[in-house]
């Protein structure tokens, strides 16, 4: 197996300053996501403690990456929301607004029956 990791670029890598070359960052955490223990047994404690650094220095990145995508999604969800609440407003207006009609154009019952009667009446006179 090949190993992912180039002890010479690893090393030159500052952890400190990743969250400043994002391509960098994506390329490492590609490159460490892939690496095997049997790749870090026989190596020194110093380098071990450098991946470490960098490996914190990514998960934190990625970490802020999450926060700002949720808040986002939070963000999305609201103006959702509130656009859904104009709309059913919008609706029960319109609703209203048919039902009004409805009746306005309607005759009740009872008036179609008097005006029956009435017109049944003046005719027989």
């Amino acid at each position: 197996m090949v190993p992912n990791i180039n002890w010479k670029e690893i090393m030159k890598v500052d952890p400190d300053d990743l969250s400043c070359q994002e391509e960098l960052a994506d390329n490492l955490f590609i490159s460490l996501s892939k690496v095997e223990v049997n790749e870090l047994k026989n190596e020194s404690q110093e380098n071990v403690i450098h991946v470490f650094r960098i490996t914190q220095s990514l998960m934190k990145m990625k970490a802020q990456e999450v926060e700002l995508a949720l808040e986002e999604v939070e963000k999305a969800g609201e103006e959702q929301a509130k656009f859904e609440n104009q709309l059913k407003t919008k609706v029960m207006k319109l609703e209203n607004e048919l039902e009004m009609r409805k009746r306005r154009h309607r005759k009740p019952k009872a008036l179609n029956l008097i005006t029956f009667i009435l017109m049944a009446l003046f005719c027989s006179i």
